[in-house]
């Protein structure tokens, strides 16, 4: 998904996805990445959220994210193929 540049558009591009599988990146700092892939299931106008599915429990949990956070690219997502 290409990084738009101000809050509304990526607020539009996120809300226009709901509902398809993304490849989330988080950066943790350090030259540190957490790479997960999950689907979004709601927005709201600050956050939205992604629902995630942990391999090792066998369960899904809901991380938000910001939609400043896309913006400073300290979250990155990209679509995936379905």
């Amino acid at each position: 998904m290409r990084q738009p540049a101000n809050m509304c558009a990526i607020r539009n591009t996120v809300v226009r996805n709901v509902g398809r599988k993304v490849m989330v990146k988080c950066n943790l700092g350090r030259n540190k990445f957490d790479v997960e892939e999950g689907i979004i299931c709601d927005t709201y106008p600050s956050v939205f959220l992604v629902q995630i599915k942990d391999v090792y429990n066998n369960c899904y949990r809901l991380k938000s994210f910001s939609y400043k956070d896309v913006l400073t690219k300290e979250v990155e997502l990209e679509l995936c193929e379905e």
